[in-house]
């Protein structure tokens, strides 16, 4: 049996390899409570199915999903013939370039701690988009970060994250990287002194603090590696 994960190769190729060998039967994806066929019938892709949708609002549905589970079954004929008006190429061809404009949809998601920064006067024509969605340009000024405007309008923020991604895919705004978590936002101050402790009979070692001298202890002040008396 022909079967695998789309994560290791696109729905697009295994389409191509079924129909170079002129296959006939159901490919069936599954990915997390999902599910998708498409029949091919010797070599030729005549119809798709997936819940409700048939055809090819069905098959721009299993192009979402890039990391199912799939599994060729041979000598099955389709129940109807939603897409063999289509040449096979062309349907290929739609394909890639869907799950390529997914792929670059993706990594135009903005991580949680950067800034979007929506210019006014940037043209949205053409781009679709809720009014809830477009309310949030109105706090991409460049100084709040995906996660702070997701809490300022109380919405999900990986949902939050995926719609700048829409928008910064779009040119709609530009993205500031945010620092890595744990990173310091400055770094230390160097102090321009050392203080250290010299205890009777030892050699002088920094001290944590001024107030951390034990009885008979001096303070010396060093400056530039000399000592200050």
């Amino acid at each position: 049996m022909f079967s695998g994960n789309l994560s290791k190769i696109s729905l697009a190729e295994v389409i191509r390899l079924l129909a170079m060998s002129s296959q006939t039967g159901a490919l069936v994806m599954e990915d997390r409570g999902f599910s998708g066929t498409l029949y091919l019938q010797l070599g030729q892709v005549v119809h798709a199915a997936c819940g409700n949708f048939e055809g090819l609002d069905a098959l721009n549905e299993l192009t979402v999903h890039r990391e199912a589970n799939f599994a060729f079954n041979e000598g099955f004929a389709a129940p109807a013939r939603t897409l063999a008006d289509y040449p096979t190429e062309k349907v290929i061809d739609k394909l890639k370039k869907r799950i390529d404009e997914l792929k670059a949809l993706d990594e135009a998601v903005p991580d949680l701690n950067d800034m979007p920064n929506y210019q006014s006067g940037r043209k949205v024509q053409g781009l679709i988009a809720t009014p809830d969605e477009l309310s949030l340009l109105l706090l991409a000024d460049g100084t709040l970060t995906v996660s702070q405007i997701a809490q300022a309008v109380r919405k999900d923020v990986t949902e939050v994250a995926a719609t700048f991604g829409k928008f910064n895919y779009a040119g709609v705004l530009d993205i500031t990287k945010g620092a890595e978590p744990g990173t310091p936002t400055s770094p230390p101050e160097l102090a321009s002194e050392q203080t250290r402790v010299v205890r009777p009979g030892l050699t002088s070692v920094p001290a944590q603090t001024a107030t951390e001298k034990l009885p008979g202890e001096q303070t010396a002040r060093f400056w530039r590696g000399k000592r200050v008396e």
